[in-house]
């Protein structure tokens, strides 16, 4: 039997066609493979190459924070420190802080809020959409928040399919609503939304 199989396989060498799928021998008698384990981890033709795993190194978060102050003095100077570093573009430190202040209160919907705003401009979409997740279940009728992930379905960088826009149109609308029932106007926040609607 084995040399029929290296005489198979001699050939098939020989004839010149090396397009064709590699020959899998079957184990060796009293060998713990199975044909099944040896099939499920052949190579597959269709199998795509794995792509190496590219890690953006950490930034700090500039916040400077008082040893013995508060927790709500923290939070407001990490949430400050993102918002501004979100204002500079500088992604990655706002993503720490906004971190930083949703591990020290995690019913911060502001914090997630950010988290997902900096984690969107970084193209990280999946954890965007995790973030926002989060400061939707905490609050889902903040108009900021609901602004931002309207606007992440809407205008997203990734591929966006229709349930997405649609989810974000929704958003948007359910937005506009909550900015009009505010006792306090937000113009700008109300026609960002406006924008959003179409």
């Amino acid at each position: 039997m084995r040399f029929v199989l290296a005489l198979a396989a001699l050939l098939a060498a020989c004839s010149g066609e090396s397009a064709r799928a590699p020959v899998v021998t079957p184990p060796a008698a009293g060998s713990a493979v199975t044909p099944g384990v040896a099939a499920a981890t052949a190579p597959k033709a269709s199998q795509e190459p794995v792509r190496p795993h590219h890690e953006m190194p950490v930034v700090e978060c500039p916040a400077t924070l008082v040893e013995g102050s508060e927790d709500d003095a923290k939070l407001a100077a990490l949430l400050d420190a993102a918002n501004k570093q979100i204002v500079a573009a500088q992604f990655g430190a706002a993503w720490t802080c906004a971190d930083r202040a949703a591990d020290l209160v995690p019913a911060s919907v502001e914090a997630h809020h950010l988290r997902g705003s900096a984690l969107a401009a970084m193209g990280r979409d999946s954890e965007a959409q995790l973030a926002y997740s989060l400061a939707l279940a905490l609050d889902p009728d903040d108009p900021e928040t609901l602004r931002a992930v309207a606007d992440f379905y809407v205008n997203g960088k990734g591929d966006r399919g229709r349930d997405s826009l649609r989810l974000g149109l929704e958003l948007a609308q359910r937005g506009s609503r909550r900015v009009q029932a505010r006792r306090r106007r937000n113009p700008p926040l109300a026609a960002d939304l406006a924008l959003l609607e179409g």
